[in-house]
């Protein structure tokens, strides 16, 4: 048989059995192995294999085997499946669903994060909605909360929970349903260097959101990344994460209001100028600490603290000799600020 004439007899047969675990296991089986060619997963998109695929996983979601076969296969095939179809099939929901029919089977919930990450990364916003809107996010953060001691859960939450959070308008819905599972996930793989960046990841896209400030405050996670810092003081890409997270954090612009800053401690300042001087060479570490520096200064309280710790001035006029960039305006602010209590660093 040629393969496009295999794959439609996959397909054909599929459809005539759809109540059948062995056929719908099998024919999964195979069209995820063909479709791992780029060419002929084109192929089987085309010739209806994922639409399949997804109705067996709505049928058939009560077996797990077969709900872990097809988020294998979707994971891959979604990404060359028409958007259209993809929504006729509601893939999303039928995902969740699946999901959530299997909450104490790891596996299970392993390849539905990770399909969902692909369907959400299949079109800008519309699928990510979609999957928040049938509970997506929740399923994700109770996942990442039963299976809190699995590093694999808790790398492929905080991927998922990412990529569902950029568009603004759903930042507070996902921050809400996955900030406690996020901190508690983080805390307990500290050590790991590829879950720390990615777990930071997710909080300085959430902490975009006011409300999203204030969970992550409440749960403990400024402190978090104080550990991120010393734990992984040697890796720029940590350190610059930790920073670019901290830096959301640190303080909620409101007109009305006025700018609510984070409270800082002789302590605080610590991790941040320990990581300037480590990483001194590092232009996004530097940029990303002055920019923290600056916003602590909206705070007069603040300044205080700052002023009792001389080398930050000093720290901030090397970034800038070291790079001969005044960091938009941020590191001209702070010297005017503190430069007469700088001193000389080695």
């Amino acid at each position: 048989l040629g393969n496009r004439m295999l794959i439609d007899s996959i397909v054909g047969c599929m459809y005539r059995y759809p109540h059948s675990l062995s056929i719908q296991g099998a024919g999964i089986d195979i069209l995820s192995n063909i479709a791992l060619d780029n060419v002929l997963k084109t192929d089987v998109c085309h010739s209806g294999g994922t639409s399949r695929i997804i109705a067996a996983l709505s049928t058939l979601n009560h077996d797990p085997s077969v709900v872990c076969k097809a988020y294998a296969a979707l994971a891959n095939l979604v990404g060359g499946a028409d958007v259209e179809i993809l929504r006729a099939c509601n893939a999303p929901a039928v995902m969740v669903r699946a999901m959530t029919a299997h909450p104490h089977i790891l596996s299970v919930q392993l390849g539905g994060s990770y399909a969902l990450w692909a369907l959400a990364e299949r079109s800008a916003a519309l699928f990510k909605e979609e999957i928040v809107n049938f509970g997506g996010a929740e399923a994700v953060a109770e996942a990442m909360a039963r299976f809190v001691s699995s590093k694999q859960m808790q790398a492929k939450g905080f991927v998922v929970t990412w990529s569902l959070a950029v568009p603004r308008h759903l930042k507070s819905r996902v921050g809400k349903a996955v900030i406690e599972s996020l901190v508690n996930g983080l805390s307990a793989h500290i050590s790991n260097e590829k879950i720390c960046y990615d777990g930071l990841g997710c909080i300085k896209c959430l902490s975009i959101h006011p409300a999203n400030k204030e969970l992550l405050e409440e749960n403990g996670a400024i402190d978090l990344i104080h550990s991120c810092m010393w734990r992984h003081s040697g890796n720029s890409s940590v350190c610059e994460a930790s920073l670019a997270a901290l830096c959301n954090i640190s303080v909620i612009v409101n007109p009305d209001l006025g700018d609510q800053v984070l409270q800082i401690t002789t302590e605080d300042l610590e991790p941040i100028c320990f990581i300037m001087r480590t990483h001194e060479h590092v232009k996004g570490v530097q940029e990303k600490a002055v920019c923290i520096l600056k916003n602590f200064t909206r705070s007069p309280s603040n300044i205080l603290v700052l002023l009792m710790n001389p080398s930050v001035a000093a720290l901030v006029q090397k970034a800038m000799s070291t790079f001969n960039d005044s960091f938009e305006g941020r590191a001209d602010y702070l010297l005017q600020v503190l430069a007469p209590h700088s001193t000389n660093i080695n």
